[in-house]
């Protein structure tokens, strides 16, 4: 069963499209054009999240979130490549282990700060992850989540048996050699 617009509706209908073809048209996107493809598409197929999704984790990374967790913070995506990310410790010297939370304050200053929708382009080219950092964890720690007990988590990619997995970690507990950030390559300019 389909609906009918009424007239006022139409016209309104008629007129956002007019905005958003107008905006395309532009040589400058004003927005995150995957963000326009994805609601494009659902708004096609009757899908319409956008009035209870706040984040860009829970439209174009909501397969890596867990059952029960939701999105609490999260930063803008990145325009990257996974050839063009380079990996670094958030270790400081002498340091073996750090909270996950002192981590997230950390990935900011080293400009590393990648959240759940980054996360899972790499996760969808892992095939270019490189095999030297297989051995250990990348935070992704732009993405805050809380589970059904109001305990907060980031999201972790790890390697397990050739296979690129997701798991959430406490920001309350610590994290050590094994893990580290990633950042889209710094150039000399």
């Amino acid at each position: 069963m389909g609906y009918k617009l009424t007239g006022d509706q139409l016209r309104s209908a008629s007129r956002k499209l007019g905005d958003i073809a107008r905006q395309i048209g532009q040589e400058e996107y004003p927005h995150y054009p995957e963000y326009l493809l994805e609601a494009l598409q659902a708004i096609g197929e009757g899908r319409f999240w956008t009035r209870v999704c706040r984040f860009p984790s829970e439209i174009l990374a909501q397969t890596l979130i867990p059952q029960g967790f939701s999105v609490i913070e999260d930063v803008e995506p990145s325009e990257f490549d996974a050839t063009d990310l380079e990996y670094i410790s958030f270790l400081r010297e002498k340091e073996e282990i750090c909270y996950v939370n002192e981590i997230r304050t950390r990935a900011v200053a080293l400009g590393a700060n990648l959240g759940l929708v980054d996360g899972k382009r790499i996760f969808d080219q892992r095939d270019n992850f490189p095999e030297a950092a297989r051995t250990s964890h990348l935070l992704l720690p732009g993405t805050l989540l809380r589970d059904i007990h109001n305990d907060l988590y980031i999201m972790i990619l790890l390697w397990q048996y050739n296979n690129m997995l997701a798991r959430p970690v406490n920001i309350h507990t610590t994290h050590g050699t094994g893990g580290m950030l990633a950042r889209i390559k710094q150039t000399d300019k």
